[in-house]
């Protein structure tokens, strides 16, 4: 309670570039509180969330990952291959792994051959970047002829807090009791 209490009070102050992402943190954080009251909430804020965020935004798969958990955990299995296939369909291939994982979590109870195929499509391997090359106009002096080595961008190979703690893990663990709750979709 005192994570969720505290998210609340921090993710107003956030900058806009990490403020949906603090508030998917409270959402996770309330729903680990274990009553249904505080799950209601979580799922009401992640459905907000979701609405006013945009599918470009990375942040945007991850929302919908967490919908497909709580789909799945309230047993609402056909809603929870929606959204993870909606999931998969505007991820980037950082979050392959936890995907995968909701992905192994979802399947066993749903028959959904678009969900089996958008989550096979997760195992195919993601094209490297290609170095881009500029061209540039043809000069008579020695110092233009150097070539310049371009350094290739650094891509980001620091793993998301969802690839250790998927939201799945704690729920299958059955460590929780499933909450009845309504009114978020």
């Amino acid at each position: 309670k005192d994570a969720a209490r505290l998210f609340e009070q921090a993710c107003p102050n956030e900058p806009d570039s990490t403020r949906t992402e603090c508030y998917l943190w409270n959402v996770l954080a309330l729903s680990q509180i274990g009553a249904a009251k505080e799950f209601g909430i979580a799922g009401k804020r992640l459905d907000s969330l979701i609405k006013k965020t945009s599918p470009q935004k990375a942040v945007y798969a991850d929302l919908m990952m967490t919908k497909a958990q709580f789909q799945l955990y309230m047993g609402r299995n056909e809603k929870a291959a929606e959204a993870l296939i909606h999931a998969i369909e505007t991820s980037q291939p950082h979050q392959a792994v936890v995907l995968k994982k909701i992905c192994i979590a979802v399947q066993p109870k749903v028959k959904n051959a678009t969900l089996d195929e958008t989550c096979k499509r997760l195992d195919e391997p993601v094209p490297a970047p290609q170095p881009e090359t500029v061209a540039q106009p043809a000069k008579d002096t020695a110092a233009t002829e150097q070539k310049v080595a371009e350094k290739p961008a650094a891509q980001d190979t620091s793993t998301s807090w969802r690839d250790e703690y998927p939201l799945c893990h704690f729920w299958s663990q059955g460590t929780a009791q499933r909450p009845t709750v309504h009114g978020f979709g």
